[in-house]
C-alpha cells in the first residue's frame, strides 16, 4: 500500500498488512486529506450497517406483498 490516499478503502475494510496498517497510522499524521476521508468513510460504514440491519416482518404483510405482486 504505497499510495495510502489512495488505499484508504482497503485500511477501512481490513485488506492490508499488518505493516500497511502501521505505515497507514504515521501517514495519517500527516496528511489532513486522509484524516478526513478516513473519519467519513468509517462513518459511512456505521451508518450503513446500522441501516441494513435485518428486521422480522410480520408474514401477513409479507403475504399481503405478495399478493398484490402476483395480483392477475
Amino acid at each position: 500500500m504505497e499510495n495510502y490516499c489512495e488505499n484508504l478503502l482497503d485500511y477501512v475494510n481490513n485488506q492490508g498488512t499488518a505493516n500497511e496498517a502501521n505505515g497507514l497510522m504515521e501517514h495519517l499524521h500527516v496528511c489532513q486529506r486522509c484524516q478526513g476521508n478516513i473519519d467519513l468513510y468509517c462513518e459511512s460504514l456505521e451508518l450503513m450497517q446500522r441501516d441494513f440491519t435485518i428486521q422480522d416482518v410480520p408474514g401477513s404483510l409479507i403475504k399481503e406483498i405478495l399478493d398484490f405482486v402476483f395480483e392477475k
